[in-house]
This record gives C-alpha cells, structure tokens and sequence, in this order.
C-alpha cells in the first residue's frame, strides 16, 4: 500500500507542466483582458493586470469588478460575476496587480509652508 501511494505522489508531482495546468476559457480571458483595457482605478491609481493566480472554473463572458480598497495592495480579489437576479453567480479571483499613478515631483528643494 505504502509504494503504492509513493508511486502515485511521485506521479503527481513530476508531471509536466502541460498535464497539470487547466485550460482556461478564451471569453473568460477576453472578459478580463476587456476590464483591464477601460483602465479600472482606485484611490487615483490605475490598476495592470500582471497574473491571474488561480482561474475560477466557468465558461463564457463575465463582469469583472475591483474590490473596495483601503489601500492599494499587490494581490487583490477580483470579482467575477455572471448573470443576472436570483441567477446571479459570483467569484472571488486572486490576482496580482501593479498599480500606477501621475506623481509630481519637483527638481528643486522649497521651503515649509510655501504655496504650491
């Protein structure tokens, strides 16, 4: 029973990589890649998509929405929802997110308390 169980862990494990990932939906990636291209921001940043973590197991288009955020961190829960009333279904998405906003810095040194 033991080698057995080795057996199929030792299986499990050195599989390669194309055996063990899950193909994921083209309209579900295009839904995303859609939401990203609108620019969705917070707090005045504008989020980029870097990865999706973990893809939930659905086909076809879904809405995708950010969270509200108290700060801006790099791994977020993306919503996905689809459908619509007592049809609605909803799910949480880790992903990981750079986020970018318009910065104004000055190349000279000013005093306190002076008007900008």
């Amino acid at each position: 029973m033991f080698k057995i169980s080795l057996f199929l862990l030792a299986l499990l494990v050195f599989q390669p990589a194309s055996a063990t990932e899950r193909v994921v939906d083209p309209a579900l990636k295009a839904s995303l890649a859609a939401f990203f291209a609108d620019q969705p921001s917070a707090k005045g940043a504008i989020a980029e998509l870097i990865n999706v973590q973990r893809w939930p197991n659905i086909k076809g288009k879904v809405r995708w929405s950010l969270p509200t955020l108290r700060y801006l961190p790099k791994r977020v829960s993306l919503i996905a929802e689809q459908g619509q009333g007592k049809s609605l279904r909803r799910w949480y998405v880790p992903a990981q997110v750079k986020w970018m906003a318009d910065v104004i810095t000055l190349k000279h040194d000013i005093s306190a308390r002076t008007m900008l």
